[in-house]
């Protein structure tokens, strides 16, 4: 191996952490984009099923009562 191969190797080699970390970094942003975007249509499709009047809830096998309860739950929780 001639000393530039050498040489490049070695920094190719001591880059590899920081790829790993890049791409860390990419899986944990896309994770938290994800779960906010998730909160958002859980928070969303909530408050809809307050608007369904007792006819549609009567169709999906839901009381006014159980969407009453699933409404105040916090956003975050399933």
């Amino acid at each position: 191996m001639t000393d530039l191969t050498a040489r490049t190797a070695r920094a190719i080699a001591a880059t590899r952490p920081f790829v790993a970390r890049a791409e860390l970094g990419t899986t944990v942003m896309r994770t938290i984009i994800e779960l906010v975007y998730q909160w958002y249509v859980r928070r969303l499709e909530r408050s809809l099923m307050l608007e369904l009047d007792d006819l549609a809830l009567h169709d999906i096998g839901l009381t006014r009562a159980d969407v009453y309860r699933e409404a105040t739950k916090p956003f975050w929780r399933a």
